[in-house]
């Protein structure tokens, strides 16, 4: 899978270990790097430092702070900065019309209901990733 699309920097958000193992390992094996937040709360203390994502995988559903309250918070600091939107991309294993509706309305571009087909995921991370700011020189 490695040199199918670009190589991304992806901000994971997710609070199941397994998950996050598998995850890793499928964008470690596509040439992705990544940083892996355990809730919504770590992933706003990550947005904070100002490093640069081309993609955000977030979880819906976290103890602490969900996915959908972080991305909110994101999109309020986007706002409130002058910051470009990072495209945030759902992944959950509940996959209703009622809670996609919630998670765009929260701001997330997409969402991708969990298992996920990896193939579907590059394929979309690569779409969205383009919308993304560039990182500076």
């Amino acid at each position: 899978m490695k040199g199918v699309y670009p190589p991304k920097h992806v901000l994971i958000v997710e609070d199941n270990p397994v998950n996050q193992k598998v995850l890793s390992r499928h964008l470690k094996g596509a040439g992705h790097t990544f940083f892996v937040a355990s809730n919504g709360k770590e992933a706003i203390d990550k947005v904070e430092t100002g490093e640069i994502f081309d993609v955000i995988l977030m979880d819906i559903q976290m103890p602490v702070m969900n996915g959908l309250e972080s991305t909110q918070l994101i999109r309020a600091r986007e706002t409130k900065l002058g910051l470009p939107t990072v495209p945030i991309v759902g992944l959950s294993g509940n996959a209703t019309k009622e809670d996609m509706q919630r998670a765009r309305e929260a701001g997330m571009m997409d969402f991708i209901p969990k298992p996920y087909q990896k193939e579907d995921l590059f394929r979309r991370m690569n779409t969205y990733a383009k919308l993304s700011p560039q990182k500076p020189s």
